[in-house]
Order: structure tokens, then C-alpha cells, then sequence
């Protein structure tokens, strides 16, 4: 249907509500958008004429015109716009990526994401927005992309905004693990917000979103970026709701892009082998009816891999969710163009030019803005100034201005009346409207708001004095202020023009890094006993890269994505990633890996592609610099956050003060006379002077900017030192805040990599226990069942044995090399056959399995098994089975493990245990059906320079812990040789209990001394007030998914980027050093991004402090001028730029040596 007359969201509503009264419709197909004035609707019944009239009659009842009206026969499961979700397509959430231009500051944020609330299906804590980047985020649980796409455009633009770029993302629940929560996270790019007020602004907007998760709303106004979570699917009907709720507070969403994020327990996720999903973006052409779409999805739904898909014939798309392992992107392009379509992915709108593009669209803008103002303010200047006044009365010149082309409007009033109409009513215009729906809308005040009132104010003031003159035939003109709203248009412009230039620099690091991302990849193909060099080559777009693809890269070129060594050796330079300059040799015989946006110096190589996409390291880097800005935000962050919320109306409450009292004093004559007539004035235009001033020299923009600016420089910063802090604000504060940092031991104190140092085998001489065959069968099952896990100790475990057991193949000579990777040989025989029946992981205890063995082996493998009872009578074992467990000494005795006393004496083990604990080895043992019959000592060297690291720890008041699931004895040898006190080692703590240690640290807290503090010190009578205890600020470091309940529970959690991504989701600073050097460089920096953030807000507070009473005339009887109206308003939008040139200070910060 083509609908006209509706003008906006109500009228949609009305729309729909007549639509669904019709028989046969079905109610979820109906989607009306008041931009476009379309409608779509599905009916069950085809009876076209008389549904014809129905459908008319009801949009004419409600004062709408029908105008076209097109039918479509559709298959029985299918929409217009694809098939009706599947079960599998029921479990979905969709994340809306905008893009939104217009925004400029906190309260714009605000503005936008109290419109998005309001959108149905949206998940309310998951909008964000960032007024810096302009983009927004929010996730829904509507499916229909199409409407709500609409919607949230809608939405944006009613408040003002400009919706560019939209993208979406489905996001798979899982239904199954009931301690599985997914929902979808959108991330929004909004333009318009320029203080923190904005950002209040966008934050009531988008809470307002049906369906949003309370306290996800995240955004900042100097990215421009915001971020929300929705428990709901329809992602097009959310982005149409997100697009109108921002719209409605007068910002525009130019982007919307969607992610699926899951909560649930870290076990959970650890047990859960669920595979990773992704999701792709497809424009698809050539598709022209429903069958197509039918065609297409039925096809792609029969392959493995492939968890759902929605094609959309109208927007000639696709969104198809897939496990990137089984089914890649390159994959799904192949599948479909075997239909007879041609498909093509959608890169994501996130990649780098994109924030350039804008920023230099925002800066350009900005500028025609200016050169066009200025081009009024020039003649403006030479008529007020230079022939008004600078020429004598005589002048021939003046005299002409001076004439009157009617009674009482003389020709230069007129002039100046006509320079000042377009500036007001078409340069400033975009104030007013932003102003307009910030209060329509979101019932808020910002900055335009104050500008809007100044220069209205102004021109409305000075065309009732032209009004007055020519009603009274004056021939002596009233004071005009039309130069006055020429002068600080043109200003303002040229003061946000500079504050666009100076943002754009805050974005050097993350467009230096996007940048490196590289564009294509050399795709090698090679055929069976074909060798490598030879191999055909095909040079493909980034985005085609999947997993397990074999990619060559030449010296010169950069990695296009993560991954292992194939063939080849050659020297990489790392230092974009790392913040280490010294070039990195690695090698395929050794497995190295390699990293996305490194560069190869040497020889060319070929590697296999493991992290695609949005999932390699660069990406990943990328984005957390950018989720910084919509990360929780520190206190004094909520402070400035506050107090924009009531500056602009205070500051208009404060201007309407100065023009009663100015007006009040020079009418009853309480002020001298000759001060109003010094100005060529009256009384109320003198006091109006005042009041103008006040409304444009205010500066909410200031406290806004303090923050953001600041952390959007030091993270970046951060980035190029290997340290990526997604945790924002807040984990900066906290980060300078700490009282105690406390250590996981395996991984993160030592490098990672155990080796076995020491092996006991129960045995004796004159029983025996284990021949020679039974104990290479002992380990051949321990290579097999410790080859499933990926735990340190695990990892050293089977490379020992392998070097054991690999020789002992008949397939082998004794000369030959043997491998040294922890993997057998493909022919490697087993001396005895066995399967494996089961095989469970106890998360933080070890493994548990059941063995069968042939039958009849037993007998040849442990012909003598003999063991005492309790009652001393010996007995001998038949097996045809063996249960086996292999794990921590605690774990083997709790479950009832003992030794075969009458072989083994047990104070004899316990020595041989202690003996390894001693050298800081870890206890690993072997128990078969019931019985302890190995112990491996597994010890694990410190990282490099790790006593260093603690001293200067310890040095600056920051207490160092270790915290582990080793034995006490083995904890404490590793703490001593680097320096960690005795008794600051918690160890043989289960990964349970991790997070209850951390925060016992928290509670247990620090002393305060009242009269350190800044209030006793100089408050003391309030120093009885002052607390003498407080919670302790701990900070956690850990790489495992064991580790990851503690780095959630402390105050800042931080993983090295080598560590598990459920540890990296859940920390709030990433370190991507080799080494701990980095933890010192992150004090620093935070330190010195908190102190910029302190000044920035001194700044701008002292900015106001003193402005405002300037501007209201205090001080008017020291110098009798008045603080002019346009020189406000430059000094208005010079206090934010100062603000941010303050920020792009952090860029000179050069980290320290410290070894």
C-alpha cells in the first residue's frame, strides 16, 4: 500500500491498529512507515476485491488517503520478505549497529537513546551511543529488519538526527543450558551529542525501549558511540524504534550494528563445547519474487553448519548465522551463486574510513557552515562599525546608511535586518531544530537550546525594535542587536568547526591501527603430493578468508588474519600489536603463530587461518578501544554527568535573574544613568545584553568533553603500548586506585609452559607391579587422555610422554628423529589395543576416564597385579576394564586413591612429593582403579623480569598476591624466587573459591587516617564524619577460564591476550606483552589519563565559575562595557576546544624503562 497524509509515529499506530481490525490479516505481517508512507500486509484469504475495499475504507476512516495498492500471491510459508521463522530462528536476538550523524555531545547521547527506548521489542540496557563516534547499539528481539529499520530511522530523525548507516546482526540463544542468557547487544553510531548532557539525554531516550536490559545503556558523546542490550529478535522493528527514539531527541543514528552476547557461568561455558557462531551479511541480486526467497533459504537451511538464515526480497539481503568451522563466508557466497544468484558480502560499516568519513563530513560541514556566516558577518562589520560609527556625520556614505527608507527604518537598520534573516533561519538552523526536539521530545535541555534561546532571543528582540520605530515614526533608532546574532553565529561556527578538527585527532590511534588492516589475501590451493611452492594462487578479498584456508604471505606484506605456521621461516615485526620494536623470528617446525596486522620482514611464508573476520586480533583490538567509550563510567564521570543534567536549566534560570534585576535597577534609577546611556540604550535592551550573554557563554560541552576526550586518547595510547583497556573510564580510575593486585601462578606469573621435572612409578623389585609393556601402556593412555585438554600441565604431561612412548614403535628406527610436538606419529601402533569408553573433565581436579582393553591383554600387561587388602591377605586383579583418574594429589585421595602398600612405602612418596614441591613443581598423579601408581612433578618457570615487576609493585604501595590451585609447598618455592611474601600465597584454592578470595581482600580493606584526607585536612570539624575503614580496591590477573569468576568479582580484572576468551570477556584490561613490564606501563598512563581528566573538569568548571558572572555583569562597574554577546559565544565553544586540546596532550606520554 502507498499511504498518504501520516506524518509520524502516532500516525503509524493508527495505521496498523485499522489494518489488523480486518479479517484474514495476519497481525505480525503489518509494517507502516510514516517516511516512506508504505505499508505491507499479509492476508489468508484471497479474495483481492473485496480485502481492496476493506483496506481503503479503514485508512480512510482514520483521515488517510490510499493511494496505489499492489497484490502478490506468496507460497504458504513465506512473507513478502522470506520465510516465517523456523524453531531454530525462534531462538534469535538481532543487534542493531547505527550510525547516526548530528549528535554532539552527552546530552544529544541522552536525547538519542531515551528515542530508541521507546522503540517495541528493544532491549533497553542493551542501547549505547557514543556522541564521538556517532554510532548506537541495542539489541531486539523482533526479527523483522525491514520495519524495525524503519522505525529506528524514524525515530532518529525526529529528534533531529541523521540515521546513515544501520547494520545487523542475528545472535543465537541457546536454549538448552537454562544458565544460559543470550541476548543481543547493539551498538549505535550517533551524531549531534557534544556534552554529557546530550548523553543524559540519548541514555532516557533509549531506555524507554521496550525490551531494553536495565543499566546497559552505555554512551559517549565524544565517539559518538552508544551501546545497549534488548531481550528481543526483531532487530529491524528495534532499529526503527532505536532510529525514532533518537530522531525524537533531535540527534541522528548513522549506524546500528548488532552482536550476540551470552551470561552464563564460566563452567558452564567450559563444558559446553558449543562452537562458536557467526554471523554474515549478504547482498544477494537476481532474486525477483518470494520463490526465490524460498529457493535460496530451503538450500542453504540443508547444510551442516548453517543454524539459520533470513533473506529479504525487497532489500535484496541477506543475514545468514553459520559455525565459521564447518561453513565460512566464502562458503556461503559459493552455495548461493550454485542457485544462479550472485552474492557479495557486506563488509562491516565499523572498519576504519568510516570514522574518518565522518569526522571530515562533520569538519567540512562545519566549515561551509562558517565561510557562509562570515560572508554575512563581513558586510555586517563594515555597516555597524565602519560606516556607522568609524566615519564622521558628514561622510557621504554614512549619511546614505543613516537615511530612512520609511519613518522610523532607516537603510542600514534594514540592511543589517536582511545580513542577520538567512544566518538566523539557515546557518543556525540546525540549532534550533536539535534544540526543538531535545525539549519536544526528550524533555531535556543542551546546548543548542542555550544558543537557540541567545541568538533568538536577540534577532526576535531587535525586530520588535524595528516593529516599535516604524509604529512610532522614530527618528531616533533603539539599539539593534541583528550584528550582534551575525558576529556569534558566525562564531559558534567557527568554534565547533575548531572543536570537529581537534576530535578527529583524538581518533589518530584507532584509524592508524584500522588501517592496517589489509585489504586482500593470497588464497594458496595444493593438490595432493604437489610441493608448496608450486601451489596454484588466488588473490581474494579480505572478507572471503575462512578458517582452515592455507594463506601465503611475501616479505613486505602484512598478516591478514590470525593464525599457525604451514611452511616457511622468516622475522615479524610486532610491534603495532605489542608495543615491542624488536623484530620476532618464528618458524613452522616450531608451530609458531602468527598475528593479524603484523608485518613480514624476511621470506615468504604460508600459514593456516585460524581467527577470521571479527575475531582476530586486530579486530578485537579495534573494538575494545572503541567499547572504552561506552564503558561503565567511573564517579566522577556520573558527577559531571549530574551536574550538565541541571546546568542548562540553571543557566537559563540564571539569565532570566540578570535581565529582571538589570531591568529592575536601571528603571527605578538604582544604577547611574550615564552606564545605559554610555551603551545609545534604554534600560531593558541594557539588561537584555546581559541576559544574552549569559545564555551563550555557558558551556556544558566542557564538562562533557572531560572525560571522554581523555580516554579516548589514552586508550588509544594504551593500544600502541600492547595494553587495551575496554574497561573505560572507570577501570582507569580504579586501575590508579589500587590497593592490591593479586596473581594467578600458572600462565601469568610463569611463562605457561611446564615441562616435567621429576617422575615417580609405584614399583618394587620383588613384586612387580608394572612390567615394560604395561608401563608403555600406562603411557600411551596417559598421551590419550591429557591430549583432550588444553591446561598447561596437561600440555607438558603429553609432550613427555610422547617422547617416551614414540620410540617404541615397530614403525620407527632408533636413529630417526622423534616428534617433539606432543602428537604420535600417524602409523604409531599400541602395544595392547584399547578404547576409550568414557572420559570426563573435573574443571579444576583433573580427568576421569573408563578403558577398555582387548580382552585377554590384561593378562599379558599385568600379569601380577598383587596389592594387600585391609586385611592383609593379598589378592590378584582380573581387569577388563580400567578406571582411571589423572590429577592433583587432593583430588586422587578424596575419591579414594591409595598406594599398594605392600610395594610402596607411603612416607617414601610423600618425600619424593614434598622433594618436587620444594623446586616449585606442580604434583600430577596417576590413579588406576584405585590405585596411585604415577607422580609426575610438573615445574613451570617465572616470566622474565617478574621480581622486578613485584618490587616495583611493592614499592609503590600496592600488595602482591598469588593465588592457585597448587600445593602450598610448590606456591611457595615459586613466590619466594620472585619476591611475593609467604604469607600473600593463597594456594590449593579450587576455582570455586577464587572469587570469594578476592573478595575477602576487598572486605578485609584498608585503615583511613580522617585527618589525611582532603576533607579533615582542611575541614577537621567533619573529620568525626570520616570513615576509618574502607573496602580495599584489588585488582586480579589471570588467563584461564577457571581464573574468569575472580576477574569478574575484582575491582579491575586483567588477562593477558594469550589467555581463554571467556577470561578476556571477562576482565576490563587486556595486556598484549609477552611479558608483565606492561602492568607498570599501565599505571603510569592511567595515572597521567586521571590527572587529564582532573584538569579537563577543573577546567571547564573554573571556565564557568568565572564566565557567568562575567557575563552577567558583575564586574560591569570596573570597566563599564559590557562582555560582548559574539565574543561569548567564541569563548563558549574555544572552552571546549581548549578541553580537548588538554586531552591530545596524553599523546606525548612515552612509557618508562624499567629494566
Amino acid at each position: 500500500m502507498q499511504i498518504e497524509g501520516m506524518t509520524c509515529s502516532s500516525c503509524v499506530k493508527s495505521t496498523e491498529k485499522a489494518l489488523a481490525a480486518i479479517d484474514s490479516i495476519l497481525v505480525d505481517s503489518i509494517s507502516v512507515s510514516s517516511l516512506t508512507g508504505r505499508g505491507v500486509a499479509t492476508f489468508t484469504l484471497d479474495d483481492r476485491e473485496r480485502l481492496s475495499k476493506a483496506i481503503e475504507k479503514s485508512i480512510s476512516n482514520i483521515g488517510y488517503d490510499l493511494v496505489d495498492l499492489q497484490w502478490e500471491i506468496i507460497p504458504n510459508q513465506t512473507q513478502n520478505t522470506g520465510s516465517l521463522p523456523t524453531e531454530s530462528e525462534e531462538s534469535l536476538e538481532y543487534r542493531a549497529v547505527m550510525q547516526i550523524e548530528g549528535m554532539t555531545c552527552s546530552s544529544c547521547v541522552k536525547t538519542t537513546e531515551k528515542a530508541l527506548t521507546a522503540i517495541e521489542s528493544i532491549l533497553p540496557d542493551t542501547i549505547s551511543v557514543s556522541a564521538l563516534t556517532g554510532r548506537g547499539v541495542a539489541v531486539f528481539t523482533n526479527g523483522d529488519q525491514e520495519s524495525l529499520g524503519k522505525i529506528i530511522e524514524e525515530a532518529i530523525s525526529n529528534i533531529g538526527y541523521d540515521l546513515v548507516d544501520l547494520q545487523w546482526e542475528i545472535i543465537n540463544k541457546k536454549k538448552a543450558n537454562k544458565s544460559t542468557i543470550t541476548m543481543s547487544r547493539a551498538t549505535m553510531q550517533i551524531e549531534g551529542m557534544t556534552c554529557s548532557s546530550c548523553v543524559k539525554t540519548t541514555e532516557k531516550a533509549l531506555s524507554a525501549i521496550e525490551t531494553i536490559v536495565e543499566g546497559s545503556i552505555s554512551v559517549s558523546a565524544l565517539t559518538g558511540r552508544g551501546v545497549a542490550v534488548f531481550a528481543n529478535e526483531d532487530q529491524e522493528a528495534l532499529g526503527k524504534l532505536i532510529e525514532e527514539s533518537i530522531s525524537n531527541i533531535g540527534y541522528d543514528l548513522v549506524d546500528l550494528q548488532w552482536e550476540s552476547i551470552q551470561e552464563n557461568d564460566p563452567s558452564d561455558k567450559a563444558e559446553s563445547g558449543e562452537s562458536t557462531t557467526l554471523t554474515t551479511n549478504l547482498n544477494i541480486t537476481g532474486m525477483t519474487c518470494s520463490s526465490c526467497v524460498n529457493s535460496i533459504e530451503s538450500n542453504l537451511r540443508e547444510h551442516d553448519g548453517i543454524i539459520s538464515c533470513q533473506i529479504n526480497l525487497l532489500m535484496q539481503s541477506g543475514v545468514v548465522v553459520h559455525d565459521p568451522t564447518k561453513v565460512g563466508p566464502r562458503t556461503l557466497v559459493e552455495l548461493i551463486s550454485d542457485l544462479g544468484y550472485e552474492a557479495t558480502i557486506v563488509q562491516p560499516s565499523t572498519k576504519g574510513p568510516s570514522i574518518q568519513e565522518r569526522h571530515a563530513h562533520e569538519t567540512r560541514s562545519l566549515l561551509i557552515r562558517f565561510l557562509w556566516a562570515l560572508s554575512f558577518a563581513i558586510p555586517a562589520f563594515i555597516i555597524g562599525i565602519i560606516f556607522d560609527v568609524a566615519l564622521s556625520k558628514e561622510n557621504r556614505v554614512r549619511r546614505a546608511f543613516a537615511s530612512e527608507v520609511c519613518p522610523g527604518l532607516s537603510v542600514s537598520f534594514l540592511v543589517m535586518w536582511i545580513l542577520a534573516t538567512p544566518v538566523q533561519f539557515v546557518l543556525a538552523w540546525p540549532f534550533y531544530r536539535k534544540a526543538y526536539k531535545s525539549l519536544r521530545y526528550a524533555h531535556t535541555a543542551n546546548m543548542d537550546v542555550l544558543v537557540s534561546l541567545g541568538t533568538g532571543v536577540a534577532y526576535f528582540a531587535s525586530v520588535g525594535t524595528c516593529i516599535a520605530n516604524i509604529v512610532e515614526k522614530s527618528s531616533s533608532e533603539r539599539h539593534q542587536f541583528f550584528d550582534t546574532t551575525i558576529y556569534l553565529i558566525t562564531f559558534i561556527l567557527f568554534g565547533k568547526f575548531l572543536e570537529a578538527h581537534a576530535k578527529g585527532r583524538t581518533f589518530d590511534t584507532i584509524s592508524k591501527l584500522m588501517e592496517l588492516q589489509a585489504e586482500t589475501a593470497t588464497l594458496v590451493t595444493i593438490k595432493e603430493g604437489q610441493p608448496i611452492e608450486n601451489a596454484q594462487e588466488e588473490e581474494i578479498d579480505f572478507a572471503l578468508v575462512q578458517q582452515g584456508d592455507i594463506l601465503k604471505v611475501n616479505p613486505g606484506t602484512r598478516i591478514p588474519c590470525d593464525g599457525t605456521l604451514y611452511h616457511g621461516t622468516s622475522t615479524f615485526d610486532e610491534s603495532t600489536i605489542t608495543g615491542e620494536s624488536i623484530p620476532v623470528r618464528k618458524s613452522a617446525e616450531n608451530g609458531d603463530r602468527v598475528i593479524s596486522a603484523t608485518l613480514n620482514l624476511t621470506s615468504p611464508v604460508y600459514f593456516i587461518a585460524e581467527k577470521v573476520g571479527a575475531d582476530t586480533t586486530l579486530s578485537r583490538i579495534i573494538k575494545l578501544v572503541q567499547d572504552a567509550q561506552s564503558a561503565k563510567k567511573a564517579p566522577m564521570e556520573q558527577l559531571a554527568d549530574m551536574l550538565s543534567g541541571v546546568f542548562v536549566p540553571l543557566v537559563v534560570a540564571l539569565a532570566i535573574v540578570t535581565f529582571v534585576l538589570w531591568c529592575a535597577l536601571g528603571y527605578t534609577g538604582h544604577v547611574p544613568s550615564e552606564w545605559i546611556t554610555k551603551q545609545k540604550t534604554s534600560p531593558g535592551v541594557f539588561a537584555l545584553w546581559f541576559a544574552i550573554t549569559v545564555l551563550v557563554i555557558a558551556c556544558p560541552c566542557g564538562l562533557g568533553l572531560a572525560s571522554p576526550t581523555a580516554i579516548m586518547v589514552g586508550t588509544g595510547v594504551a593500544a600502541k603500548h600492547g595494553i587495551l583497556i575496554k574497561g573505560g573510564g572507570l577501570a582507569l580510575e580504579m586501575i590508579n586506585r589500587l590497593d592490591a593486585i593479586v596473581f594467578d601462578k600458572t600462565g601469568t606469573l610463569t611463562i605457561g609452559k611446564p615441562i616435567v621435572s621429576g617422575v615417580r612409578i609405584s614399583d618394587d623389585d620383588s613384586k612387580t607391579l608394572i612390567l615394560s609393556d604395561a608401563e608403555r601402556l600406562l603411557w600411551e593412555l596417559v598421551h590419550k587422555l591429557e591430549s583432550g585438554s588444553e591446561h598447561p600441565l596437561a600440555r607438558a604431561v603429553v609432550q613427555y610422554a610422547t617422547d617416551i612412548i614414540a620410540p617404541l614403535g615397530d614403525h620407527k628406527k632408533a636413529s630417526e628423529k622423534q616428534p617433539s610436538d606432543g602428537n604420535l606419529p600417524a602409523d604409531y601402533s599400541s602395544v595392547v589395543p584399547f578404547e576409550v569408553e568414557s572420559c570426563q573433565e573435573v574443571p579444576g581436579k583433573g580427568i576421569e576416564a573408563v578403558i577398555n582393553v582387548a580382552s585377554g591383554s590384561e593378562a599379558k600387561v599385568f600379569p601380577g597385579f598383587i596389592y594387600s587388602g585391609n586385611d592383609g591377605q593379598e589378592s590378584e586383579l582380573e581387569f577388563a576394564s580400567l578406571t582411571i583418574q589423572i590429577g592433583s594429589p587432593g583430588w586422587i585421595t578424596s575419591i579414594g586413591s591409595q598406594y599398594a602398600s605392600s610395594v610402596t612405602d607411603k612416607q617414601t612418596e610423600d618425600r619424593e612429593i614434598e622433594a618436587f614441591q620444594n623446586t616449585g613443581a606442580s604434583i600430577v598423579q596417576v590413579a588406576i582403579n584405585g590405585f596411585i601408581v604415577l607422580t609426575l612433578g610438573v615445574a613451570d618457570r617465572p616470566r622474565e623480569h617478574t621480581a622486578e615487576i613485584i618490587r616495583e609493585l611493592e614499592k609503590r604501595g600496592i600488595q602482591v598476591w598469588m593465588l592457585t590451585g597448587d600445593h602450598r609447598i610448590s606456591a611457595t618455592a615459586i613466590a619466594r624466587e620472585i619476591g611475593i611474601k609467604p604469607e600473600r600465597v593463597m594456594a590449593q584454592v579450587v576455582p570455586e573459591e577464587k572469587a570469594s578470595k578476592v573478595a575477602s581482600l576487598q572486605t578485609q580493606g584498608v585503615s583511613i587516617n580522617p585527618a589525611r584526607t582532603f576533607k579533615g585536612r582542611y575541614f577537621p570539624w567533619l573529620r568525626d564524619g570520616i570513615p576509618n575503614h574502607r573496602n580495599a580496591v584489588v585488582a586480579m590477573v589471570g588467563d584461564g577460564i577457571n581464573d574468569s569468576p575472580a576477574l569478574a568479582q575484582a575491582d579491575v580484572g586483567i588477562s593477558p591476550s594469550s589467555g581463554t576468551d571467556i577470561a578476556i570477556e571477562a576482565a576490563s584490561i587486556i595486556l598484549n606483552t609477552p611479558n608483565l613490564i606492561s602492568l607498570l606501563t599501565m599505571l603510569d598512563l592511567s595515572a597521567k589519563v586521571l590527572r587529564r581528566i582532573r584538569y579537563n573538569f577543573a577546567w571547564a568548571f573554573f571556565y564557568n565559575f568565572l564566565a557567568i558572572p562575567v557575563a552577567a555583569g558583575v564586574f560591569y562597574p570596573l570597566w563599564l562595557q559590557p562582555f560582548p554577546p559574539e565574543l561569548a559565544g567564541l569563548a563558549m565553544v574555544l572552552s571546549s576546544v581548549t578541553v580537548i586540546c588538554s586531552s591530545l596532550h596524553l599523546k606525548r606520554f612515552r612509557a618508562k624503562k624499567y629494566l
